[in-house]
């Protein structure tokens, strides 16, 4: 039977994996293309909790697969499957367990991890993404706090700066959102990340609206209403009916730049 499984050659890149919040998975790398789909294989210390995983028998619908091309194909046709690895489940022989998580989930990283996983992330062969991280663009690699992954963009020019900081935020792979700051500490690192940058001020993705037959400050791209400690940290600008993070020399006259975010929990 002719394999429908292309196989790309390895790629060894040296490299130590000892904290999975600082060192890229990439110890080793293999291609696994299936038609237009991809996953990329790495070691990793592995820390996501069980609440993301989605354990099913390894044959599925693809009976004539492999286990490995089985998961494949299985993960690739769900929207929200982010990879997986192999597993053993008696009496259901080998399984997968699927990766199920977006932009919108929280606390990524579990305290008990497992080390040297083999693991296969979702990775579609663009111009902007990179097998070395790919869950989430190249443009997306110089900012890091955890699991989050920032970049700025430019709204100059924009009649709303907001709602064009809301499309250029969109990415079709579906972990990329309009930043948010839920913590005290994700908002202090935001602001740090302007004087890095020496921006003045950028729009994150809270505004003013209803929820629940009230009004209140909330995140856009997931609906979470911004907490108090945030509210009253002022480390965010409330402005116009949206947020800002400026830094101290900023005038309140206007917003030049937004800020991307994007989740990876296996960097």
């Amino acid at each position: 039977m002719q394999s429908r499984l292309l196989t790309a050659a390895f790629i060894v890149l040296s490299c130590c994996c000892a904290d999975v919040l600082n060192q890229p998975p990439n110890l080793q790398f293999e291609s696994l293309l299936l038609s237009e789909s991809g996953f990329v294989k790495a070691r990793s210390v592995f820390c996501l909790p069980e609440r993301f995983i989605r354990t099913e028998p390894a044959a599925g619908p693809y009976l004539e697969l492999g286990a490995k091309e089985a998961c494949a194909r299985t993960c690739w046709h769900r929207p929200d499957c982010r990879g997986f690895r192999l597993g053993q489940l008696p009496p259901l022989g080998v399984v997968c367990k699927f990766f199920t998580f977006d932009s919108c989930s929280e606390e990524l990283i579990d305290t008990d991890c497992l080390s040297n996983e083999v693991i296969w992330l979702r990775w579609r062969p663009r111009a902007d993404m990179s097998r070395q991280s790919p869950l989430c663009p190249i443009s997306f690699q110089s900012y890091q706090q955890g699991t989050a992954r920032f970049r700025l963009v430019s709204v100059a020019g924009q009649p709303d700066g907001w709602l064009a900081g809301l499309h250029r935020c969109r990415h079709p792979d579906g972990m990329v959102k309009f930043a948010d700051a839920d913590t005290v500490e994700e908002a202090t690192y935001l602001k740090s990340l302007l004087q890095q940058s020496q921006v003045k001020a950028a729009y994150l993705s809270g505004y003013f609206g209803f929820q629940e037959g009230q009004l209140r400050w909330l995140w856009q791209p997931c609906g979470e209403a911004i907490t108090d400690s945030v509210l009253q940290s002022g480390l965010v600008t409330m402005w116009h009916n949206f947020t800002v993070v400026a830094d101290q020399d900023w005038d309140g006259t206007e917003v030049n730049f937004a800020i991307c975010e994007c989740t990876d929990p296996f960097q």
